[in-house]
Parts: C-alpha cells; sequence; structure tokens
C-alpha cells in the first residue's frame, strides 16, 4: 500500500514539473518575434535543387496560437482581359489564403519541452524545431532549428506586453 501510494506521488510530481517547464518555455515564447535575416537559414527541397523561401522576418506567438510569417510568392500574374472588380477579387483571395497559411497552433511533443512542433497549413515553417532561448538584458533571443532550418529570432522584453 505504502510504495503504491509513493509511486503514485512521483507520477504526479512528475506530471506538475512536466507542466511547469511547458508553461514556463511556452510564456517564454509569447510575442512578436523578429527573424534576423542574415543569420538565418531556411532551405527546402524542391526536386533536386534547394531553394531558398523569401518570408517575412516577423512572427508572434500567443497562448496556444502562432502566427508565422507570409511567404513572399512573388508577382502575381493576372489575366489582362478580367475586369477590375475580377482582378480586385482575385487580389483579395489571394491575400485571405496568405494569411490563412499563417495562423496556427504550437505545441511541445516532448516532456522537457526542449522542441516544439509548429502546424499551419501549407507554410514553409510548418514542422518540428529544436527550441533554445535566452535572455540577454532588455533583448530575448530564440533560436530555431531543425535539419533544413535555423532561425534566429529575437524581441525586445522591454516592450512585452
Amino acid at each position: 500500500m505504502f510504495k503504491s501510494k509513493v509511486l503514485f506521488t512521483l507520477f504526479v510530481l512528475a506530471l506538475t514539473s512536466c507542466n511547469f517547464i511547458h508553461e514556463s518555455r511556452r510564456e517564454r515564447m509569447q510575442g512578436l518575434w523578429i527573424i534576423d535575416d542574415e543569420e538565418s537559414i531556411m532551405k527546402r527541397k524542391n526536386n533536386v535543387v534547394d531553394v531558398g523561401i523569401d518570408i517575412e522576418n516577423l512572427f508572434s506567438i500567443g497562448k496556444d496560437s502562432i502566427n508565422l510569417p507570409s511567404v513572399y510568392t512573388g508577382k502575381i500574374y493576372i489575366d489582362t482581359t478580367m475586369s477590375e472588380a475580377a482582378k480586385t477579387e482575385f487580389i483579395r483571395k489571394h491575400n485571405r489564403e496568405r494569411e490563412y497559411n499563417c495562423r496556427g497552433h504550437f505545441y511541445f511533443p516532448d516532456t522537457n519541452a526542449d522542441s516544439v512542433v509548429f502546424e499551419a497549413p501549407n507554410n514553409p515553417l510548418v514542422g518540428k524545431y529544436k527550441i533554445q532561448i535566452f535572455d540577454d538584458g532588455q533583448y530575448r533571443y530564440m533560436i530555431l532549428s531543425n535539419d533544413s532550418t535555423y532561425l534566429v529570432c529575437s524581441q525586445n522584453t522591454f516592450y512585452l506586453w
């Protein structure tokens, strides 16, 4: 009887400590982040050739949600025979889809919260990342890395809300 109570207590303590680690990491991740373009690398395989992807350098993380950076797709080609109303609707639809592809959520797949998974439809930053967060006075830095991406992000902690 005593042994089962001790095991149950250890299980509850382990579960509570995992939740504390996740909540602490989640709080430190929240806010507006700026991706350092010069220090970051993002490559995706497109057939045989590695293709660099052009993305915005801002994204935000909420309590359970994430707004990943928009992807620049280059020039939008519109049929010149379309009416002005049709062209406007085409551009609006394109912008709505791009915005929709940025919104998603994240979770920690491991008990020690050293990695994070971003999920959003059709965004190139979807995936699992090793996460490292450092505080340096007024600034906080986050490094997200996996086999094809290395993002160095920063935020000014003075302006956190």
